[in-house]
């Protein structure tokens, strides 16, 4: 990796964003610095090549695919994708438990926590783009997997057993980030990391593959299908 080359982790919201920073983190034992809703409008690639971090991550909203369109030679790109049904479910459980989404203050959570679960869903999919409805991310994600020095990485292998993955595939997006990002941790160390991974991290709630097959009836599959459907094939679920 040159000198001046950083390292960069986007994902898209609610696909296990934590867990991601938090595998980076137990690989290279480096704090990485987190762009927020409020700084990615802010973040400034150049800028960021002369600080001291060597790691950043955020959400890949439209404002952070400048890396990708402008400064792609200067940092290697790590991207977490999920299922965006699930994506769609969890973000659901995200409003509901009130946790901060600082770029929708006017979103009324107790009226939203007093809907019934189907109508609760519907509300979460026609929740307003310019609030950050995490499908704003979705086409930019299947923009960057284009990318052939990006590392494209799943919380479906990420996850784990405990998820509802499997072992092996953990173990094996582990090694690739281990390469990757050249933390030189041996395999036994590979494999304690996968033993520090599920869970514990600030916005986790269940970690489980596939609750959007029990979260969906048919007229919201139907929706989703019509608003954001594409991006289910285009980020190859």
């Amino acid at each position: 990796m040159c000198a001046e080359q950083k390292v960069i982790y986007l994902s898209v919201p609610k696909a296990g964003t934590h867990l991601l920073r938090k595998a980076i983190e137990l690989l290279t034992q480096e704090k990485t610095r987190w762009i927020g809703l409020s700084d990615v409008k802010y973040f400034d690639p150049v800028s960021f090549l002369h600080e001291r971090e060597r790691i950043v991550g955020g959400h890949l909203f439209p404002e952070l695919d400048v890396v990708r369109t402008r400064f792609s030679e200067h940092y290697k790109k790590i991207l977490l994708i999920r299922d965006p049904r699930d994506v769609m479910v969890s973000f659901m459980h995200h409003l509901l438990a009130n946790l901060t989404w600082s770029s929708s203050p006017q979103f009324n959570y107790a009226m939203f926590s007093m809907l019934p679960p189907d109508q609760m869903l519907r509300a979460t999919l026609l929740f307003p783009y310019e609030y950050r409805n995490p499908a704003t991310t979705f086409p930019y994600a299947a923009l960057w997997m284009q990318d052939p020095g990006v590392l494209v990485c799943k919380f479906e292998d990420l996850v784990g057993e405990e998820g509802g993955g499997s072992r092996e595939k953990q173990l094996d997006v582990l090694r690739k980030l281990n390469l990757f990002l050249e933390a030189k941790r041996t395999e036994a160390e590979v494999v304690a990391v996968a033993g520090q991974l599920y869970g514990g991290t600030w916005t986790f709630r269940k970690g489980q593959i596939g609750a959007w097959k029990e979260a969906f009836n048919e007229e919201n599959l139907k929706l989703f299908n019509e608003l954001m459907g594409r991006s289910v094939v285009e980020l190859g679920y």
